[in-house]
């Protein structure tokens, strides 16, 4: 059983999203929707009905683009791993 002290200490350090957080979460969100509403409106724009679609040339340079910063992305978080649920769990049972 725990006493009340460490009950009381272990309540207070439970983290929650602060406001900016949740800022950024939010406009990173509405910058991804942006970002894929924006190509298909440009596909929309830009194709050509000829029997059949076409796509237009200025499409290809998106995916190179989002491949390297997907590659980048990827590469931080290996690099900088975040804390499992679990080890956090465990790091917080052993406080």
């Amino acid at each position: 059983m725990l006493d009340v002290r460490q009950q009381t200490n272990r309540g207070r350090r439970i983290r929650r999203a602060s406001p900016r957080q949740r800022l950024i979460a939010g406009l990173f969100v509405l910058g991804v929707f942006a970002l894929f509403a924006g190509l298909w409106a440009l596909f929309i724009r830009t194709v050509a009905d000829v029997g059949q679609p076409l796509q237009h040339p200025i499409l290809f340079f998106p995916l190179p683009l989002f491949l390297l910063i997907g590659l980048y992305w990827v590469r931080w978080w290996a690099i900088r791993p975040s804390r499992l649920l679990v080890e956090a769990l465990r790091a917080y049972d052993e406080l």
